[in-house]
């Protein structure tokens, strides 16, 4: 179905019918702890024109799928609503949960390129063949990833000490 907004997204889309629910694993971060929720899930194809300054382009076909947490309890401060935009199709519960899934590893991947930028400092590598570079990157990439699984299990498990994920010899 074709829509052509006027109404600002989100509101348009707190509008949509319900196409069902989610339940989703929400990992500790912080002071918050980790929590399974529900989330209802709802998902609209739209037309979006393009701003002002920029008429003479066409406007884009676009998915849209709505995420928003169900009323839970009350110590929540900041409850899951997510609205990714895709051009890939969703026109099914199944799709939309695939792209649910899509964009629950965007956080992700954001921190493990932020570890490869700032932690491993790749940018300051300043080699001059493209094999020292590969070779570089391999090792890079390995050290980023442990860094960041490291950390993502040192959230879900504070417990347990750092000398369980090592082998002696690292």
């Amino acid at each position: 179905m074709d829509v052509v907004l006027t109404p600002p997204l989100w509101d348009f889309m707190a509008k949509a019918e319900v196409c069902s629910a989610l339940k989703i694993h929400v990992p500790r971060s912080g002071s918050r702890k980790a929590r399974d929720t529900y989330v209802d899930i709802r998902f609209e194809e739209i037309e979006l024109n393009p701003p002002g300054s920029y008429r003479s382009y066409p406007s884009v076909q676009v998915w849209t799928v709505y995420v928003q947490e169900q009323a839970g309890p009350k110590e929540v401060p900041s409850p899951i609503e997510w609205m990714p935009l895709t051009t890939a199709e969703v026109t099914d519960f199944s799709d939309a949960t695939k792209r649910v899934e899509w964009y629950s590893g965007r956080w992700g991947i954001e921190v493990y390129h932020r570890t490869l930028k700032s932690g491993c400092r790749i940018k300051d590598c300043q080699l001059s063949t493209a094999d020292r570079i590969e070779a570089c990157l391999g090792v890079d990439m390995v050290v980023a990833w442990r860094i960041y699984h490291l950390t993502m299990l040192g959230r879900e498990t504070p417990e347990v000490p750092c000398t369980i994920f090592f082998k002696d010899i690292e």
